[in-house]
């Protein structure tokens, strides 16, 4: 029973004492050692706005935690015997993995954060990690050898829930030795086990957006989207499945778009596959847990709804939407300026006209997506903040005007003013949101990080055209 409610609590941020001083902080409840050695208040470092908490009050609140936790086991305890054995066992340790697993951080064994990846990227089902946590991570019951598959997928979470405490020094195992450990256990028929193949190529490839991997992601997902279209996952399904296994294999599906568009669109490079040849729906509105508890009642997915009283609050998958729908009017950008700019010399082709009226179109778009962003009361990780909508939104539309100002008719090879103004804007405020993530140690840094600044800042010194626009991106850099 200890092992079920003796779970180790997510590290906080430093303190604001730590953190002004420069040092590390030892994350001592209630108070760390610094702020006891000097008799200051320890509070913790407020993001976003949001006020300093006492390091004393959720200490509190950790306490009544584990209470709770003790209580909610001798509840469990206490169940009737007329279930077997084995049905209780897997009731217990399912409460005691959920409890874990919906902590505002979600942590693993070694304190390692996953929550931002199951926002934002969430192809593989939590009973999925849940499993391979308890096979690989908890005492096994006899002599057992994990398998291959479990070993390259521990590896491969702890490498992705690394790379941030890594960087920001709170955790000493270096990621690409993880990396290095799971590739060990990546076997040559990996890519033959259906969607279980995509989702190990997937976990590649979101490593591969802050590390070297020996290909591109590019690469990646084209052979992602090929599994996909083999499956038959971009159309409905011939036969019923499970409503869970059916949600996975849309999640797996629009995740492996979703990754594609960026990579294509970026690397100008062909789409994987054309938005007029996917039919299948978007998954459903729902968190695992839901879909699970309606399994056998509710044989097709797209009649499952959530009751009202179920239905308070953001689901698990309300950033993945935003991602999809943000995505579909990226490839509608590209293909529309795409065709355009390749279209024989057509007179009509690059006529002002209809490059305002696409840009402005697009650009409502893009305005509408924003406007219908969820908001979350508390955020557990950057994906579910405002200004990582905005940062999302104010690339896309710097690229959708540099892509205007390519097609549109020029005088002395110089774009029109308002064109430049509005690359001006989008530009400096892309460099302002990012500082202010990075600075609060919400973001890291990668390479597409440094291909959005980097077009962030040629634009600013390009449309600017001399002392406005370098005088802009001080600004910008300095937060002034």
């Amino acid at each position: 029973m200890a092992s079920a409610v003796d779970f180790r609590f997510p590290r906080l941020p430093a303190c604001h004492v730590c953190y002004t001083k420069k040092i590390k902080c030892d994350n001592n409840r209630p108070k760390c050692d610094p702020c006891v050695r000097s008799g200051l208040e320890c509070t913790t470092l407020a993001f976003d706005g949001q006020p300093s908490v006492s390091r004393g009050y959720i200490s509190d609140l950790e306490q009544k935690v584990r209470a709770l936790q003790s209580q909610l086991q001798d509840a469990i305890d206490e169940l009737p015997h007329n279930t077997s054995s084995d049905s209780r066992k897997e009731r217990r340790r399912r409460s005691s993995m959920r409890s874990a697993y919906s902590s505002p951080t979600f942590t693993e064994g070694a304190g390692l954060s996953l929550c931002g990846i199951h926002v934002l990227n969430p192809f593989l089902l939590r009973r999925q990690v849940e499993d391979v946590y308890r096979r690989v991570f908890t005492p096994p019951e006899s002599d057992q050898q994990h398998s291959q598959n479990d070993l390259f997928r521990a590896f491969m979470l702890l490498a992705i829930g690394a790379i941030h405490p890594f960087r920001q020094g709170s955790h000493q195992g270096h990621p690409y030795g993880y990396f290095l450990s799971a590739m060990q256990h990546f076997q040559s028929d990996s890519l033959s086990h259906g969607i279980q193949s995509i989702q190990d190529l997937l976990l590649i490839g979101r490593f591969g957006i802050y590390h070297h991997i020996g290909t591109s992601i590019w690469e990646i997902t084209q052979l992602c989207m090929r599994l996909c279209i083999e499956l038959g996952l971009h159309r409905p399904p011939t036969s019923r499945k499970p409503i869970l296994q059916e949600q996975l294999e849309r999640r797996v599906f629009w995740e492996c778009y979703i990754i594609d568009r960026y990579s294509s669109i970026t690397l100008d490079r062909p789409l994987a596959i054309a938005d007029r040849d996917i039919h299948v729906l978007l998954p459903v509105d729902a968190n695992d847990d839901q879909l699970e508890a309606a399994e056998g009642s509710i044989t097709d997915l797209d009649l499952f709804q959530l009751t009202p009283q179920a239905r308070i609050g953001n689901t698990e998958l309300a950033v993945f939407f935003t991602s999809i729908r943000h995505r579909q009017i990226t490839s509608k950008i590209h293909n529309l300026f795409q065709s355009e700019g390749h279209s024989d010399g057509a007179p009509s082709v690059t006529a002002a006209g209809r490059v305002y009226t696409n840009l402005y179109r697009l650009l409502e778009e893009l305005n509408l997506w924003r406007r219908s962003v969820p908001v979350f009361e508390r955020t557990q990780c950057v994906y579910e903040t405002q200004d990582w909508f905005d940062l999302r939104w104010m690339r896309e539309r710097l690229i959708l005007v540099r892509k205007a100002m390519d097609l549109v008719p020029k005088r002395g090879n110089s774009p029109p003013r308002d064109l430049l103004l509005l690359c001006l804007q989008n530009a400096t405020q892309i460099i302002v949101i990012f500082c202010r993530l990075y600075e609060s140690q919400q973001i890291t840094y990668t390479r597409s990080y440094f291909q959005t600044l980097f077009t962030a800042g040629l634009s600013v010194v390009n449309s600017g055209r001399a002392a406005r626009g370098i005088a802009l991106y001080q600004q910008a850099l300095t937060g002034t």
